[in-house]
């Protein structure tokens, strides 16, 4: 139901978050209205099970409610987007996430709050953390291990405000340019542990 009437808010959300009308049907997006909590894009998330993630929209800040919120019974955990790629790029958000799988063709993991483990990324050959300017992303979603680490550009918070911001084809641009450059890096340095 995101096309449909009544649903304008949702969708114009997803817009402007960086899907367009042909990533919203591949990703089966929805919308969704609760008289509590206002408009919600629903996402489908498909590890461990199946099961439906609400990215509330809240126009009203001092709303009580959490801005993502899973079924009950249902924990959160990371969710995978992958590919046959050799590179895995690890973000905090769920949409960031299946945004980057779509323009760079790369798999991408998505910690969605959960802390990661460093076993759970033990199966692929190129890990890179692209972590949010905040105390989550400090944290390196719970990882222990060093990892290379792709930066955001100067003044983003996170990957979402640069899509926002820049769109998602010159976004593609900027991480090609970055994971060959932090790839023909011989090793790992300080900046990316």
């Amino acid at each position: 139901n995101l096309f449909g009437k009544g649903y304008e808010s949702v969708y114009l959300f997803a817009k402007n978050r960086g899907f367009s009308s042909k990533l919203m049907e591949k990703f089966k997006l929805g919308a969704i209205f609760d008289r509590e909590n206002g408009f919600g894009l629903v996402i489908p998330v498909f590890k461990p099970s199946l099961y439906y993630q609400i990215r509330w929209i809240q126009w009203d800040e001092t709303k009580l409610f959490p801005k993502y919120q899973n079924p009950k019974g249902k924990k959160v955990s990371p969710a995978i987007f992958s590919t046959n790629s050799e590179i895995t790029l690890v973000f905090e958000s769920l949409i960031d996430a299946m945004l980057v799988h779509e323009v760079t063709g790369h798999t991408t993991l998505a910690a969605m709050g959960a802390n990661l483990k460093d076993q759970d990324l033990a199966f692929y050959k190129e890990v890179l953390i692209i972590p949010d300017q905040d105390e989550a992303g400090n944290r390196q979603f719970g990882l222990k291990g060093a990892y290379k680490k792709i930066p955001l550009p100067r003044g983003y918070k996170d990957m979402g405000k640069l899509i926002e911001s820049k769109g998602l084809e010159l976004v593609g641009i900027y991480l090609k340019k970055m994971l060959d450059h932090k790839l023909k890096s011989p090793t790992k340095t300080q900046e990316d542990s």
